[in-house]
């Protein structure tokens, strides 16, 4: 029979191995922050490892920032001069041969672009430019002033995205860290910050379906019709990836009537701005655009034919192969990898945790629909007007759709439980294969 003084002993010692245990668990780093350190690792690698201008239209988005930069909101017409032949050339070679090249007056003039780029897609990039600028003209600390800028914002859009997610981490950190996200994060483009904000979106609304009985305070509801707003300002077509916040329990809001409010302030904050911007530099409320050389194919068609034309296309450049204006091409079994991980996060490993109904779900796909359509939409002046393919359109565009695509086909129920990769294992693993990719990208701008 157990005496009292041994029991207490055993008492005493079961609270000390949960003490310790305790203490290591808070000294281990959080998911969240290996996430934020193996991602600004990743970024500055592949930040050196792309020279400047050697992604698919850099020189025109840094042009972009510069020029707001010096107060000019509106772009000059464009043209194909200048700039553009650096950039069609530019290797690491040339940068080390002539490090001072300084900003032109022209290229501003030549380069520039009237696009529906608002002034909030280079809002933080914008702001290092003038200070600098203040400073230097120089290309070189310039472009990449501006590149560490659009890297740190989006640092900071994804980090409370992996904090605050609770089931399916793998997935966001999969489509994180995916290379050619980290490509696009990692140079001047316009379609980072797009795609970090629609997965801030999609996991505010995963958060919220979680959250317990009490309502969001103000700092979560500014945060709403923030990020509503700025993806407006950022890329238009995939502000519809929004309506998911209609799928936000009511109780959340405080009842029916607070959400009905919410939902009209969100509207206007980022429909009033995104339609006055896209009026103002003519992106829409003229002619309708017809396809090249008045092809008779609808809209649905075209979409259809250009899928199936161009559906591999479309997933390897949007995953693992085709960087950019360097035309690299890492290998087919980098992509064949990724999208392994992709059906594995994405389609089997368990996310009942999500609470993803029926109506979530369909509301994913169908904002993913919508998305695809306005994606056809603004190619659809350069379609074969023989064949109703669209031609231009890049596999990178199609990245803000594959989280809800993925979350939307899931599977709810099985019989067969797929484990969890556990997340810091996973992280290291992408970490490994993005690192593979940009040696191989590095290696090959050296000449």
């Amino acid at each position: 029979m157990m005496t009292v003084r041994k029991r207490y002993a055993i008492m005493k010692n079961d609270e000390g191995n949960k003490r310790r245990k305790m203490k290591e668990k808070e000294k281990s780093l959080k998911i969240e922050q290996l996430f934020l350190i193996i991602f600004c690792i990743l970024g500055l690698l592949y930040t050196i490892a792309i020279p400047p201008f050697r992604m698919t239209d850099e020189y025109r988005h840094f042009v972009r920032a510069y020029e707001i930069s010096q107060g000019q909101i509106i772009s000059a017409e464009e043209s194909t001069e200048s700039l553009q032949q650096l950039a069609g050339q530019a290797t690491w070679k040339i940068w080390r041969e002539d490090p001072d090249i300084t900003v032109r007056e022209e290229w501003v003039k030549d380069s520039s672009i009237p696009s529906s780029y608002s002034p909030f897609s280079y809002f933080v990039s914008s702001i290092l430019l003038f200070f600098v600028g203040l400073c230097t003209d120089k290309v070189l600390v310039l472009i990449y002033v501006a590149r560490l800028g659009q890297l740190a914002t989006v640092a900071l859009l994804l980090y409370p995205v992996i904090k605050n997610i609770s089931s399916a981490g793998n997935l966001f950190i999969l489509i994180g860290l995916m290379p050619m996200c980290m490509q696009e994060f990692a140079v001047l483009s316009g379609d980072s910050m797009a795609i970090a904000l629609t997965m801030d979106v999609i996991a505010f609304v995963l958060w919220q379906r979680e959250a317990g009985e009490g309502g969001m305070g103000w700092n979560e509801i500014l945060a709403m019709i923030g990020m509503a707003f700025f993806l407006g300002q950022c890329k238009y077509i995939y502000v519809f990836v929004c309506l998911l916040y209609s799928f936000i329990p009511k109780k959340r809001f405080g009842g029916i009537w607070r959400k009905g409010i919410a939902a009209v302030a969100v509207g206007v904050c980022a429909g009033v701005p995104m339609l006055g911007w896209l009026l103002k530099v003519g992106s829409i409320g003229g002619a309708p655009r017809s396809v090249a050389g008045g092809s008779t194919f609808t809209l649905p068609e075209i979409v259809v034919r250009s899928l199936l034309a161009n559906a591999k296309l479309y997933v390897a450049s949007s995953t693992a192969d085709s960087f950019g204006d360097l035309d690299i091409h890492p290998g087919i079994y980098w992509t064949v990898i990724i999208l392994l991980l992709l059906f594995y996060v994405g389609i089997l490993e368990d996310k009942k945790e999500l609470k993803l109904s029926v109506g979530l779900r369909l509301g994913m796909l169908g904002t993913a629909v919508i998305s695809v359509f306005m994606l056809f939409y603004t190619f659809i002046g350069g379609t074969n007007p023989e064949t109703g393919v669209t031609n231009g359109l890049q596999g990178r565009y199609f990245i803000p759709m594959y989280l809800p695509v993925l979350l939307g086909i899931s599977i709810p129920f099985r019989k067969i439980k797929f484990p969890e990769i556990p997340q810091k294992y996973f992280v290291i693993v992408m970490a490994i294969i993005d690192a593979g990719i940009a040696g191989l990208i590095m290696k090959c701008c050296i000449a």
